[in-house]
């Protein structure tokens, strides 16, 4: 009897994540096939202009929300947001409060979060109570979890729009961890604000979300709510001295002299299309064709990386041309998410056998800060030293295949290509080597790792290895 039931559970073990892999297939299979049936679901907003454009980087976390609350405060018509994350901390107040007050002035705000489960705080209740006072809300994909892979599809997109003219996007989202305002965990992250024609490319695409079949306006009203989550509710939205005085102060202090505008006449916008069919994915393609491309080096950051068969074919071929590949990510110190080191773990030996040079960052907090652990969430690349690629997209599988993605690209301009490869390399003077073309140091992944994280990280990693793609 005993023997039975070990052998049925051993069956369920294998057999379940075995099923799923095979549903999850036929899922992404069936909806390539749909897409060919109609053209309109397999075209992605592209836009590249020779037009000039003003371009500078945001690598300073404070320096990135003080050039949020300027441009919000600049908007004359409209303003758009939208965001994977938006919390309920104190980024997010100052954010909603400088919305709140352009409403007030007559100035159209809409905001669009998306609803992934695991990080979704933006509840009914408070996009009721900003519809109230002019500021539109709607969400990204409000799949009930009954639907397994129709709500792994997300919108990763982030985006500030003003007037159609100007606009900030990158890796950030709302929440104090990514402006350096964390008290113990922020994240080392990087935007870039861009003005000029392919800004309407990014509003269009900003509409096509909006509107798509997948956004929903939320129902609900602050009379739904205990008194608990009121008192919530109210503290969140109080619009007092204190916070305008905060958010000057924020403009006062950050290092305005880290801007350094350049003009960039080869500027594309991509993003891919909405949903989660393998045919509306246009980033993965771009960034490929823009690494295939290279001729002499690639340099870049990603959060996780989780490379599939595809991906390390890229690489491979790439370093046997002769280009040399960097890349920084997280150790499982740095890291905001155990899992995907435990799913990285595995590949290292395959990814030796690429030539790729991956570093891991080890945590340190940098010098204007000073206070707790830090880990990397930029998405950037530099190419050839002259082309800039900054955007929403991780080196995984989920941006890959199931995530919206975005980017913006800036080709031929090596003063910008240059600040941006010095501040990767900058941030890989405190890192440590995993991979340097054959040679591998595993254990680099796990220094200074708390025993906590490390069981998390031993015990994720059967499930981080079959789940690879939903990573």
């Amino acid at each position: 009897m005993r023997l039975k039931v070990l052998k049925l559970g051993s069956l369920l073990l294998i057999g379940l994540p075995v099923t799923l892999y095979i549903l999850f297939y036929l899922f992404l299979s069936f909806g390539e096939w749909r897409a060919g049936q109609d053209r309109a679901l397999a075209e992605s907003i592209f836009k590249n202009s020779k037009e000039a454009h003003e371009i500078y980087l945001l690598d300073h976390g404070k320096l990135s929300l003080a050039e949020r609350i300027r441009l919000i405060r600049s908007a004359e018509k409209s303003i758009e947001l939208e965001f994977f994350i938006y919390n309920l901390d104190g980024a997010a107040r100052l954010i909603t409060h400088e919305l709140l007050k352009k409403a007030q002035e007559g100035v159209r705000v809409r905001l669009l979060v998306d609803f992934s489960v695991p990080v979704f705080v933006f509840g009914p209740e408070y996009a009721f109570y900003l519809k109230e006072r002019g500021v539109e809300v709607r969400y990204y994909n409000t799949s009930g979890l009954e639907r397994i892979f129709a709500v792994q599809h997300r919108s990763h997109r982030k985006l500030l729009i003003v007037d159609g003219k100007k606009m900030i996007t990158g890796g950030r989202n709302i929440a104090d961890e990514y402006f350096d305002l964390h008290q113990s965990y922020n994240f080392l992250d990087s935007d870039i604000f861009v003005s000029g024609e392919i800004v309407g490319a990014a509003l269009s695409s900003f509409e096509l979300y909006w509107n798509s079949e997948y956004a929903s306006s939320p129902e609900a009203s602050s009379t739904d709510l205990d008194p608990e989550e009121f008192a919530h509710l109210k503290e969140f939205f109080v619009q007092d001295v204190d916070l305008g005085e905060k958010a000057n102060s924020i403009l006062r202090s950050a290092p305005s002299s880290l801007v350094q505008p350049h003009i960039c006449r080869d500027t594309t916008f991509v993003t891919d299309f909405p949903g989660a069919l393998q045919e509306n994915r246009r980033v993965f393609y771009v960034l490929s064709e823009l690494f295939a491309s290279a001729e002499e080096e690639v340099i870049g950051e990603s959060p996780y990386v989780v490379l599939r068969r595809e991906g390390l074919d890229l690489i491979q071929s790439m370093v046997s041309k002769g280009i040399r590949t960097r890349l920084l990510s997280n150790s499982l110190y740095s890291t905001d998410a155990f899992y995907t080191v435990a799913a990285l773990w595995p590949t290292l030996d395959d990814l030796s056998k690429t030539g790729i040079e991956l570093m891991v960052y080890g945590g340190r907090a940098p010098e204007y800060h000073e206070v707790g652990r830090y880990g990397i969430h930029s998405k950037r690349a530099v190419v050839d030293n002259k082309t800039v690629i900054v955007g929403t997209y991780n080196v995984d599988p989920r941006s890959a295949n199931l995530n919206s993605e975005l980017l913006v690209v800036c080709k031929d301009q090596p003063e910008l290509a240059r600040e941006a490869k010095q501040s990767v390399l900058d941030r890989m003077t405190h890192s440590k080597s995993v991979v340097n073309r054959d040679l591998v140091e595993k254990e680099v992944l796990l220094e200074n790792a708390p025993l906590k994280d490390r069981v998390l990280f031993w015990l994720s990693m059967p499930l981080a290895s079959g789940f690879a793609f939903l990573l």
